[in-house]
C-alpha cells in the first residue's frame, strides 16, 4: 500500500498506529451516492457491538457474533452515565457498579483506594484550557485574550478547585512530550495583574466602560471541580475591575455542538490526545484546518509556516526548535489558554471484575475482563 500526501507530514505512521478514526462497513451498506448518510446497521470488527443508546442514562453492548478473536468473558457490558461526579463516587462505594472511570471526586480518591473491596489506578488525564472563539468581539482583539491570559493564577485553581490534584501548565503541549515548552509562562508570568490592566486599558475599557463577556462551560463533563473553578476564573479575571464575566453552562449533549460551531465566543474544555505527539496538541486548535471544528475559528499565515515546520522535522535534531518556535507563537496569539493537566481514575471492585488493563492511547480493555471466580 502506498501513501501520497499533499504535504511533508511525518507523523503518518504514528497518527495510523493510534486509535482508528474511521467505522469499517461491511459491502454494501453504504452506497457511493448516499456516502454521508450513516446506515442503520454499523458492522463494527471490536468484540462488542452497541445494542442500546440512552442519552445520559445508559449504553448496553453485546458480544460480537462476527469478532475475529476469542470471545469475552461477559456477554454483556452496561455503561450507567451519572450526572455528576459525586453519584458516580457514591454508585462505587455503595456496590451498585462495578467499575468506574475517569471521573470520579478527585478529592474523594484517597478515601477510595483506602477502601479494602476497591482498586485504584491513576492514569494521565486530559488537559483542560479556556478556549476563544478569535472571530467573535471582544475577544477578537488579541489584547483582550492576552490580558486574559496574564490575569489567570493555575496554582489558586488548582488549590480551590481539586485538592491540589492536578499540574498547572503553561503550554497546550503537556509535560513529558517531546518539545514541551512553557512559552505561557514566560511571555505572561505565574499571574501579571497589572499587565492584565494595562492591557485592557490599551483596548479602551474602563471602570465605567467594563468588558461584559459570558464564559460557558460544561458542569458535568469534567466533574464537579470544574464549576468551582470556573467561579474562580471569573474572580481573577474580574479583579482587573475592567471586566464582567458572566458564567452559564450547559449540559453536554447540547454545549459540545454549540461550542464546537463558533457559538461562544469564551468557553472551557477539555483535550485528550488522539495521537502521543505535541503535534496533537497544537494543529487542532490553530490550524486552518483543524481550528473551525474546535469553534476558535483561527487562521493566520505564520502558524501555518511554524506547524508545517514542526510537522516536516521529525525524528531530526530541528524538531524541539521548530516546536518551541511554534508554541512561543501560539502562547503570543493566545487562541486558548491552558490551564491544568489533571489525572484520571479507574476503580474497581476486586471481588467482581479482574484482569482490568487499561492500554494506549488510556482505552479500557473491555474485552479482557474477567469476574472473580
Amino acid at each position: 500500500m502506498v501513501f501520497t500526501l499533499k504535504e511533508v507530514f511525518d507523523l503518518l505512521p504514528v497518527v495510523l498506529c493510534s486509535q482508528p478514526q474511521l467505522y469499517p462497513y461491511q459491502a454494501g451498506d453504504l452506497p457511493m451516492d448516499a456516502f454521508n448518510n450513516t446506515p442503520p446497521a454499523l458492522h463494527g470488527v471490536g468484540a462488542y457491538q452497541l445494542v442500546n443508546y440512552t442519552i445520559g442514562e445508559n449504553a448496553t453492548f453485546q458480544v460480537n457474533p462476527n469478532y475475529y478473536g476469542e470471545a469475552p468473558a461477559y456477554e454483556e457490558v452496561v455503561f450507567t452515565y451519572y450526572e455528576d461526579d459525586a453519584q458516580l463516587t457514591l454508585a462505587i462505594e455503595n456496590g451498585d457498579i462495578d467499575m468506574a472511570w475517569r471521573s470520579p471526586t478527585p478529592t474523594e480518591i484517597p478515601r477510595l483506594a483506602d477502601t479494602e473491596e476497591l482498586e485504584v489506578i491513576t492514569v494521565p488525564g486530559r488537559i483542560n484550557y479556556l478556549s476563544f472563539n478569535v472571530q467573535s468581539e471582544p475577544v477578537n482583539n488579541p489584547l483582550v485574550r492576552s490580558a486574559f491570559a496574564k490575569a489567570i493564577d493555575r496554582d489558586e485553581i488548582i488549590d480551590r478547585a481539586v485538592g491540589g490534584l492536578a499540574t498547572p501548565i503553561y503550554s497546550m503541549v503537556p509535560p513529558g512530550f517531546v518539545g514541551a515548552t512553557e512559552s505561557y509562562l514566560d511571555l505572561y508570568d505565574v499571574r501579571d495583574l497589572e499587565g492584565a490592566i494595562a492591557d485592557l486599558t490599551e483596548a479602551g475599557y474602563t471602570a465605567d466602560n467594563k468588558l461584559e463577556i459570558e464564559l460557558w462551560f460544561p458542569p458535568e463533563r469534567y466533574g464537579g471541580w470544574s464549576t468551582d473553578a470556573m467561579s474562580i476564573v471569573e474572580q481573577q479575571i474580574e479583579e482587573t475591575g475592567l471586566v464582567e464575566i458572566t458564567l452559564q453552562s450547559q449540559e453536554w449533549t447540547s454545549y459540545r455542538p454549540a461550542a464546537t460551531s463558533g457559538e461562544y465566543p469564551f468557553f472551557f474544555l477539555g483535550w485528550f490526545f488522539d495521537y502521543p505527539d505535541a503535534d496533537n496538541y497544537l494543529h487542532p486548535f490553530v490550524s486552518c484546518a483543524g481550528s473551525p471544528g474546535l469553534g476558535i475559528n483561527y487562521c493566520d499565515e505564520e502558524m501555518e509556516r511554524l506547524i508545517a515546520e514542526s510537522r516536516a522535522t521529525v525524528g531530526t535534531d530541528g524538531r524541539e526548535d521548530a516546536l518551541a518556535n511554534l508554541q512561543d507563537y501560539y502562547a503570543e496569539q493566545a487562541p486558548t489558554i491552558p490551564l491544568l493537566v489533571g489525572q484520571d481514575y479507574m476503580i474497581w471492585n476486586v471481588t467482581r471484575v479482574t484482569n482490568v488493563i487499561v492500554g494506549a492511547p488510556l482505552n479500557l480493555e473491555y474485552r479482557l475482563l474477567q469476574p472473580v471466580e
